[in-house]
């Protein structure tokens, strides 16, 4: 059961391993610039921009940076949508499928796999942010099996915490997209 600290929340799962962080105040609603990346998944400047900061973030530590998925990608933007739209916060989805089933149900086979959620921020930097200074968090973005990822952001005003983050991670890379 995750903790609240302040209006921003986060949870990391690996695995079995949860771990409960905290952080933030949730942030004015700003637009979602969404565009298409290449191979047709959706994502918008904001996670483009969390995926650099991943990234750098990786290469600081000499690891590899990860690729965005497509499956990764729309297994991410739905768990988030869902969440917003059903107001909560929590890895099993509102319908009771869990983080892991909704991965593998948009088609990522690949192994190991992992997520990270977030609550309660808009931006990519501010999300960054409070998954570096959590423990469970910073693994699953320095973890070196990880090959790739997918990042969803979803907003709601009527929700709790307005704005809600998803990055799910794979082992190996499959249907590779590009941002922007």
């Amino acid at each position: 059961m995750p903790v609240w600290f302040g209006r921003a929340i986060v949870v990391a799962l690996v695995g079995a391993i949860g771990v409960v962080g905290s952080g933030g105040i949730l942030a004015a609603p700003e637009a979602a610039s969404g565009v298409r990346a290449s191979g047709g998944a959706r994502i918008d400047s904001e996670e483009c921009r969390l995926l650099n900061d991943i990234n750098r973030f990786r290469r600081t530590h000499d690891l590899k940076p990860l690729d965005l998925g497509r499956d990764l990608n729309e297994a991410a933007d739905h768990h988030s949508q869902d969440m917003a739209r059903r107001d909560y916060f929590d890895h099993d989805l509102g319908g009771g499928t869990s983080w892991s089933d909704n991965i593998r149900d948009f088609g990522y086979k690949g192994n190991p796999i992992g997520e990270n959620i977030l609550a309660g921020t808009s931006g990519a930097g501010k999300a960054f942010k409070e998954w570096e200074k959590s423990r469970g968090h910073r693994e699953n973005m320095l973890r070196g099996s990880f090959e790739s990822i997918g990042i969803g952001r979803a907003f709601e005003k009527k929700s709790e915490y307005g704005w809600y983050w998803t990055t799910t991670f794979g082992g190996r890379v499959e249907n590779k997209v590009n941002c922007g």
